[in-house]
């Protein structure tokens, strides 16, 4: 089925905010883009930034990008 033929999650999640961390590539990119779909707001976090700024060009719209390393312990 195509993410985009689910009619029923459509804005299910307007006006919330959502922090995607791993957000740059793979899941947490596939993530982003699906809950940005479904009208939740979304922060991206990834120690990639550039890969962030994909997604956010993927997304179409102003996000906020967060340069994090979750195995960072500071």
């Amino acid at each position: 089925m195509d993410i985009g033929e689910d009619r029923m999650g459509l804005e299910r999640l307007r006006d919330k905010v959502v922090l995607v961390t791993g957000a740059a590539a793979g899941i947490g990119r596939a993530t982003a883009l699906r809950l940005a779909g479904e009208g939740a707001r979304v922060a991206l976090a990834d120690r990639n930034v550039d890969g962030l700024k994909e997604t956010a060009a993927q997304l179409g719209r102003d996000v906020p990008l967060l340069d994090y390393d979750a195995m960072d312990a500071a």
